[in-house]
């Protein structure tokens, strides 16, 4: 029998999704990266409650890198990147401490999102792409989104004011499909003291709660926004360089990761530049742009929770101490 044309067609159509280290189109996936050198442990909606080993972050083949190279490869796409330390510089403290790509496929009306705690990374589209930061540990959370996504990424972003430093999008076609986007691109931004949420959904429909702030908030992100709202004690991982910071013991807790150890390898927050949070149940994971810093509470930023216990519960399970210094007695 003949097979109905539009079938081949649909299939035909090239998305833009998150991809494993195979090429393999994932709906979301979160990957951390070891504190020395490119380790990469991966988790996606296929095998949500373990962290596995995948290729080298400087590998082509890691998810990351699988993920992004299509970008450079084609200019089909509308692309944007922005980073509190872009490749080419930083930026002042009236910016976002926020790392993000957002790309988006016009023909096929896909897109990913990903954010991410890697400096000065990833590079310009002209340059190329690679991976070439070694140290400390980072993460990356990459999500598939539709068109309408791009609003409520949007807003997040006019709200917290990150530093655009490559931008392929058509400005028009934006302004009339993502105005929000289109401002937060453009450089305008939130002047009113702004903390809340809104709910992004994956192109397969997974509901995550999308938290951001602007500088003028001048709160902290984990302890006056996401516990309070998700109703949750919560063990925090992010870089520390902070004498002032203090856990939050009054109503819900959130206290201070120590050592983490992802599949036999081990590194404290000191040597750790990424940023998630679970609920001390690990029923739910958050990963952030902001740090678990007083200074902090004077930049914009987000963080992007999913309510899932298998994955909470792999990130609880990298958990090896808390800090002591940054616990509730």
């Amino acid at each position: 029998h003949e097979q109905n044309p539009m079938i081949g067609f649909l299939f035909s159509l090239e998305t833009i999704s998150c991809q494993s280290s195979g090429g393999k189109h994932v709906d979301w996936f979160y990957q951390v990266k070891s504190s020395r050198g490119f380790a990469g442990f991966y988790l996606d909606t296929t095998s949500r409650s373990a962290f596995k080993s995948v290729p080298d972050l400087n590998n082509i083949n890691n998810p990351v890198s699988v993920t992004l190279t299509d970008l450079y490869q084609s200019n089909k796409y509308f692309v944007t990147m922005f980073n509190d330390d872009t490749p080419t510089g930083k930026g002042g403290s009236q910016f976002a401490h926020q790392k993000g790509v957002i790309a988006y496929d016009l023909e096929s009306k896909t897109g990913i999102y990903l954010q991410h705690s890697t400096p000065k990374w990833p590079p310009m589209l002209s340059s190329g792409y690679s991976y070439t930061n070694d140290d400390y540990g980072q993460h990356f959370f990459c999500v598939n989104i539709d068109q309408a996504q791009l609003e409520v990424i949007g807003h997040a972003l006019y709200v917290s004011r990150p530093l655009v430093y490559e931008n392929t999008f058509d400005m028009n076609w934006l302004s009339q499909k993502a105005p929000s986007l289109h401002r937060a691109i453009s450089g305008s931004y939130e002047k009113t003291p702004t903390a809340t949420k809104q709910s992004l959904k994956s192109r397969a429909g997974q509901v995550f709660d999308m938290f951001y702030k602007n500088k003028q908030a001048s709160i902290d992100i984990w302890g006056e926004l996401i516990a309070p709202q998700k109703k949750a004690n919560m063990l925090v991982e992010t870089w520390l360089r902070d004498k002032k910071a203090q856990p939050f013991c009054d109503g819900y807790k959130v206290q201070m990761v120590g050592t983490v150890r992802f599949l036999g390898s081990q590194w404290n927050e000191g040597s750790d530049h990424s940023k998630w949070g679970v609920s001390e149940q690990g029923s739910f994971i958050c990963t952030s742009d902001i740090n678990f810093m007083k200074s902090q509470e004077e930049r914009g930023g987000t963080a992007v929770c999913l309510d899932d216990s298998s994955v909470g519960g792999a990130f609880k399970n990298a958990i090896v101490s808390l800090d002591p210094d940054l616990t509730c007695q």
